[in-house]
């Protein structure tokens, strides 16, 4: 009798359990980016993270990533085209990007486009700025956030993502491990 009592009340109180305590498992980098992930550990300057999306949005077409390393910090660059890699063909095309930046060159970025940035919620309690710039050949969305002292900046070609789609994109990152 006594084991028939427990037992039920073994297994609501594990599910329970299961539900309320916080998962521990972090995101992982889509996919996508597993080709390049030797390349950004072995270029990633010393003093900044970088956190790669482990969501993207359904693609229509495939993408493939490059990175390029300068004087601000690291960019990973998503194109259609394979042989696109924006370190060496810097006009290349490409549909959107994630960049870190050092702090003084995301507090350039940010003072740059100060009077466009509008505040929006992330996860993980952060708070990030959000715009649309249009350069005359189509619109990019930016998301722009700070975390442990780097910088991320997120864009991509309007036309493919919606806004929604892009904060969801961030924080995934947001809340993606740093790689190692």
């Amino acid at each position: 009798m006594k084991r028939m009592f427990w037992t039920p009340l073994l297994r609501y109180g594990l599910w329970l359990g299961t539900l309320l305590s916080p998962l521990t498992a972090q995101a992982t980098p889509a996919p996508l980016f597993d080709a390049i992930l030797p390349d950004i550990q072995q270029q990633l300057p010393g003093d900044l993270q970088m956190r790669l999306p482990s969501y993207l949005p359904a693609l229509s077409e495939p993408l493939y990533p490059s990175i390029d390393v300068g004087d601000t910090g690291l960019m990973v660059y998503l194109s259609p085209d394979p042989d696109c890699d924006r370190g060496v063909q810097p006009d290349c095309l490409t549909v959107g990007a994630a960049a870190i930046m050092h702090p003084a060159a995301f507090a350039d970025w940010q003072q740059r486009h100060q009077d466009d940035l509008t505040p929006v919620e992330l996860s993980n309690s952060i708070t990030g700025r959000y715009l649309t710039i249009d350069y005359g050949e189509g619109e990019i969305r930016y998301v722009a956030w700070q975390q442990e002292q780097t910088g991320y900046v997120l864009g991509a070609i309007a036309d493919g993502i919606s806004q929604d789609e892009l904060m969801r994109v961030a924080n995934s990152m947001i809340e993606s491990d740093p790689l190692e």
